[in-house]
This record gives C-alpha cells, sequence and structure tokens, in this order.
C-alpha cells in the first residue's frame, strides 16, 4: 500500500510540475521583459519582486541576487533543475494502471453492459477485432497442411457437391439457393461460399471445415 501511495505521489509532483512548466516564465525571461532602454545606448533594469502565477492569484519569488539580476540557477523548482521524481516511481504509476485497467477487464463481463442479442450483430470495433483474430489464426495453423495435386478431379467435385448439400446449404445457401432461416439468424451472417472461397487458399478452407470456428456458427 504505501508503494502506492508514493506513486501516487510521484505522479501528483509530475502533474505540478508540467503545470507550473506551462503558467511560469522563465527569470531570466522576465528580467529581459523588465529592462527598458534609456536612451544612452544602455539598458536599465526595472526590478520586479514577483510575477504573478497565472490566474490562481499566487505569485513567484524571483529570488533575485544582490545585484538585482537574476541568474540561470535562479529558477523554480519545476524547471531545468527540477527534482523530477525517481523513474521507479513513474514505472509504479504505469503497473498502477496496467492493474486498474485488468481489474476493469475482468469486472466488465459482471455487468452486464454487453449485448450478446444475435439479431442486433457486432459493433464495427467488434466485427474487426473477431475477423482479423479468426483470419490470422487460420492463415497460421493451416500454412503446414498439404494440398492434393488433384483436388479438382472430377472425382472429387462430385463428392465436394454431395457433402456440400448435406452440411453446408442450409447455412451458406447456393447457386440460385437462399439461406435457411437458421442460416439468416446466425451472427456473424455466413459468407456465400461461391465468393468466400476464393479469398481463401484450399489449405485454409480444409482446416476450417476439419475444425470450425469459435463463436461464429460454424461446427467442426
Amino acid at each position: 500500500m504505501s508503494a502506492l501511495n508514493e506513486a501516487l505521489d510521484g505522479y501528483i509532483v509530475a502533474l505540478l510540475c508540467l503545470r507550473k512548466r506551462l503558467l511560469l516564465p522563465n527569470p531570466v525571461d522576465s528580467y529581459n521583459a523588465g529592462r527598458k532602454d534609456t536612451g544612452r545606448g544602455d539598458t536599465a533594469y526595472r526590478p520586479r519582486a514577483e510575477v504573478p502565477h497565472g490566474s490562481t492569484g499566487h505569485a513567484l519569488s524571483l529570488h533575485l541576487p544582490a545585484e538585482g539580476r537574476p541568474t540561470r540557477s535562479s529558477r523554480t523548482w519545476c524547471q531545468r533543475d527540477s527534482i523530477a521524481p525517481p523513474p521507479m516511481k513513474y514505472a509504479l504509476v504505469v503497473l498502477a494502471t496496467l492493474a486498474a485497467l485488468l481489474l476493469l477487464a475482468l469486472v466488465f463481463p459482471y455487468t452486464g453492459l454487453y449485448d450478446v442479442a444475435a439479431d442486433r450483430g457486432h459493433s464495427g470495433f467488434g466485427a474487426w477485432y473477431l475477423n482479423t483474430t479468426s483470419t490470422r489464426s487460420i492463415e497460421t495453423r493451416a500454412g503446414g497442411i498439404a494440398v492434393p495435386a488433384d483436388l479438382a478431379a472430377p472425382a472429387h467435385v462430385a463428392r465436394g457437391a454431395v457433402a456440400f448439400s448435406q452440411m453446408c446449404q442450409t447455412c451458406h445457401g447456393a447457386p440460385g439457393r437462399e439461406r435457411s432461416v437458421t442460416g439468416q439468424g446466425l451472427t456473424p451472417t455466413p459468407p456465400r461460399l461461391s465468393k468466400a472461397a476464393t479469398e481463401w487458399e484450399p489449405s485454409e478452407v480444409y482446416w476450417i471445415l476439419a475444425h470450425g470456428i469459435k463463436m461464429a456458427g460454424m461446427p467442426a
């Protein structure tokens, strides 16, 4: 618990430092802004004891040296010579943030906020995520499958047509035939195989038929 408190302290310090960097002028810049032309070829300094702190109503002391000129060393604690929190605190903040996100991911399913209704389909991001995951998974696992040299032989085509009419046509439809009511109610909608088959390698089609696809209604 103490480590978490230290991490939060470091995070707050970093935010305050960034805020001061955005709001507070550099003392040397304030000194240059306070100089005025005397008309004799040189300049004189108009001392400024304080610089307004943005809109907060506070003021930042310039801590002028004895001769009245600010130096590069007379900066606030959050400028170049600031004392920043150690790197370990930043690491703890990152770890705490990741832990919070993981906890949120674990709790989210119990909230019931995600709609699993099949008649509403997936969100755009959900469809992209699932399609990309499925495609890359199939491509990775089907790479080592050897394709028969006589795959397009008439005997194989005839056997495939029988299997298609018995097991595939109901959901995917066929040339001149629409999907059944069951196929129309699936999410995602089963693709037309006359088109989808041209987008996959023969080895990938075989892997899909042999193993199916989880959460897609595609049986093994």
